[in-house]
């Protein structure tokens, strides 16, 4: 369903994850991509926003000034870009963990591009469009997805108040039972817990079917990795994303290593 809708809208998703998947495997091949890229973007950031707009003739992306997301956000109309007012955007907000609460837009090119990311590195645990998975975090840390919506994604959502015997037991009878739910997604401390608890029970991995664990938002530290291993026998790796640009970094599973998304990102040291 998901690849029939992209294929019927010009395959725009699928089109991203080559590229990504092009671009991470060569790296001549990823220094020619991020040349144009950033050619595009500086171009397109001086022709339509007036921020930029005086910086006509500077070719480098060392040539324009370092901002910040306190400097976009006092002066965002300045940032915007005119070819996309008036447009349909997503408007995507951040809660300031890190200290700066942030809102910015996607347009749908942007937000295609995001989704080829988190496919792509995703299937470094074993995920594939498709494949069941179970979304495990704190209970009331998010709002629950409709059923229609988790139908779609073969998604189950797992809350857990990790202090209570009974939530986690709820969720171990659950991955138990479903033994199609091959994937978790989550947080570490939240899914370290889980692991935890299904070991003190006496279960081993293979009274499950889980393949692959994918740790997001919190550090994964060698303790946790080594616990869910143990739990359930398969790939542990940690995944760096936010909600303003996407996936940013990714674990290595040979290494266990971060490495940078080089393919969809410009990093530069300060």
């Amino acid at each position: 369903m998901f690849w029939g809708r992209d294929y019927l809208q010009g395959a725009p998703i699928h089109t991203h994850l080559q590229n990504i998947k092009q671009v991470s495997a060569n790296s001549s091949l990823l220094a020619e991509h991020q040349a144009q890229q950033i050619k595009s973007l500086l171009t397109h950031a001086v022709q339509t926003t007036d921020y930029y707009k005086n910086y006509d003739g500077y070719g480098r992306i060392e040539d324009f000034p370092v901002v910040n997301k306190n400097i976009i956000r006092e002066s965002f109309e300045q940032f915007e870009s005119k070819i996309f007012k008036g447009q349909k955007l997503r408007l995507v907000q951040t809660s300031g963990s890190t200290g700066t609460p942030f809102q910015i837009f996607q347009n749908t090119s942007k937000r295609q591009r995001v989704l080829a990311e988190v496919i792509y590195f995703n299937s470094l645990v074993g995920y594939h469009v498709g494949t069941r998975y179970a979304f495990v975090v704190a209970a009331g840390s998010i709002h629950r997805e409709n059923a229609v919506s988790r139908f779609i994604k073969n998604k189950v959502e797992f809350s857990l108040n990790t202090l209570d015997f009974a939530s986690s037991e709820e969720q171990r009878l659950t991955l138990l039972k479903d033994k199609k739910i091959e994937i978790l997604i989550g947080n570490p401390s939240v899914i370290n817990d889980l692991a935890r608890h299904v070991i003190a029970q006496g279960d081993t991995p293979e009274d499950f079917g889980v393949k692959g664990v994918l740790c997001i938002s919190e550090p994964l530290y060698p303790n946790m990795r080594d616990t869910i291993r143990t739990a359930f026998n398969c790939p542990v790796l940690s995944r760096y994303s936010n909600e303003e640009c996407g996936v940013l970094a990714y674990e290595c599973p040979t290494s266990n290593k971060f490495h940078l998304n080089t393919a969809s990102y410009f990093f530069e040291n300060a």
